[in-house]
């Protein structure tokens, strides 16, 4: 049994692995990223974007612009509560004082990605 499972599970095992690991890591669309703090958060455009500031400059943006951030997702749903989710997640680095890292790109000042830190 444990020269079958060496002779065909594990070649074809390591021959799914990569392309699987490959699928699981996101590409990043972003011409910047920065770990800075979250200052003011507008939800007035809500459940289309979300436009906010950070403490320090994300690329060709300074610190003190309006960055934005749309709602992403096939549906109409999923933009809504991908967009709530992030509206919570930038209220809770602001309220916490925590770190977050933004992705973004120049044009427009848009945010792709945000990550909160817990430190």
């Amino acid at each position: 049994m444990k020269k079958y499972l060496k002779r065909y599970f594990y070649p074809a095992a390591f021959s799914v692995i990569p392309p699987l690991m490959l699928a699981a890591s996101p590409a990043h669309a972003s011409d910047w990223y920065v770990d800075t703090k979250v200052g003011v958060v507008e939800a007035d455009y809500m459940p289309g974007w979300i436009s906010f500031m950070i403490t320090t400059a994300g690329g060709s943006c300074a610190a003190g612009t309006f960055l934005s951030y749309y709602a992403q997702g096939g549906t109409a749903s999923d933009k809504q509560a991908n967009v709530a989710a992030v509206l919570a997640s930038l209220l809770t680095a602001q309220a916490t004082n925590r770190t977050v890292r933004i992705y973004g790109n120049n044009t427009g000042c848009v945010v792709t990605n945000i990550w909160l830190y817990s430190y």
